[in-house]
């Protein structure tokens, strides 16, 4: 019952006061809204566990829930970042493959009682999909497809590019995709179809889980061998969305703009705005922490209800400017260096707008990435 961390190429053994006992084929995933890590369930050997526990950095804290989902292994697990809540579907008590879905909200652990489900118990993996605020499932099996989780039901997305069963995708922020890396290629999901991109060196096909390195935008991938991969695709300009905004009186403003190529002008542009209000676009370096806190942060406690903060800049500090038709427009020259490529910046907006309470609302916010 180890923990280890990856810090950037080196893994380092941790060394906190309690841990959960010793297992293999647990459901982990990373909160990014309070900084912890949560883990379900799993086995060693012969016993199976359902139990739920938080490793904060620092230790592990077993959670008591009175309501759990049953006895599992090999379960995928996604954290929802927009509602706050954690997806926990598919496994095996090794009787039988499991098709239920179960959501670890604030309150606890409930079971959700969808219309459709995804056709395979095992080999499954999930991430959460923040541009289209839908968590996906890769399903393996002799024809691998995806399905997206609206929260209430399973949607078939579409079948995979790929016939190797076991499967490992991680949601990379920057690119806004989904990343599965489960045999010679990677395959990006841009929420229709499986893209392919050749590896210049193929991971080993041995059971593996995918995490995404937000710090460093890359992927990183965790066999059960102890083989460690780190997927770095190809530079290129983009522009992603991130999270969404709190609705005012002419709706969730919206950010915009076309992907920052060097030495040109970047426009980022606000709409969905009350004619003749202010309005302000900010810009920071990061979407991790802001102030110490971790990122994403809901705003609701200060008294801006539904508004969440997910740049490290606060969005209303800075040059406010006039909407014009809805729309006010945030401009950036972007230097021709090449010593800037690579380098992300994050755009939020915020709106005065009276009708609301606390006087504000907050747009989504997005990332530029430049190249």
């Amino acid at each position: 019952n180890e923990t280890w961390e990856l810090h950037s190429t080196q893994w380092n053994r941790a060394t906190p006061a309690h841990a959960p006992a010793a297992r293999s084929g647990a459901a982990m995933v990373y909160d990014e809204r309070h900084g912890r890590i949560v883990l379900f369930g799993g086995d060693a050997g012969a016993p199976l566990f359902d139990d739920t526990w938080e490793y904060n950095g620092v230790d592990w804290q077993q959670r008591p829930f009175t309501i759990s989902p049953p006895m599992r292994t090999k379960a995928a697990i996604a954290y929802d970042v927009e509602r706050d809540t954690f997806v926990l579907a598919s496994g095996t008590n090794y009787q039988a493959h499991l098709l239920d879905t179960w959501e670890l909200r604030p309150s606890g652990w409930v079971q959700t009682v969808a219309n459709h489900s995804f056709p395979f118990g095992t080999n499954c993996s999930m991430a959460y999909d923040r541009q289209r605020q839908r968590t996906l499932l890769v399903a393996g099996g002799s024809y691998p497809s995806t399905y997206d989780y609206s929260g209430s039901d399973w949607t078939l997305a579409t079948f995979s590019a790929w016939s190797y069963q076991i499967q490992s995708i991680a949601y990379d922020a920057a690119r806004g995709r989904t990343i599965a890396l489960p045999d010679a290629n990677a395959y990006s999901f841009d929420g229709q179809t499986w893209t392919p991109e050749p590896l210049q060196e193929a991971p080993s096909l041995t059971f593996a889980r995918s995490v995404y390195d937000a710090a460093r935008a890359r992927v990183v991938r965790v066999n059960s061998t102890g083989e460690t991969a780190i997927y770095e695709p190809a530079p290129a300009a983009a522009w992603t969305q991130l999270g969404s905004g709190c609705a005012g009186s002419a709706g969730v403003p919206h950010l915009d703009a076309a992907p920052p190529a060097l030495g040109t002008t970047m426009q980022v542009q606000m709409s969905n705005l009350p004619a003749g209000t202010l309005a302000h676009v900010g810009a920071g370096f990061y979407a991790t922490q802001w102030q110490g806190l971790p990122l994403p942060l809901d705003l609701s406690t200060l008294g801006f209800s539904g508004c969440t903060l997910w740049i490290d800049s606060v969005p209303a500090f800075g040059t406010w400017h006039v909407a014009s038709g809805g729309v006010v427009t945030r401009t950036l020259q972007i230097p021709s260096s090449t010593d800037f490529a690579g380098l992300r910046i994050f755009f939020q907006g915020s709106v005065l707008d009276p009708s609301v309470a606390g006087d504000l609302v907050f747009s989504d916010a997005g990332v530029g990435t430049l190249h």
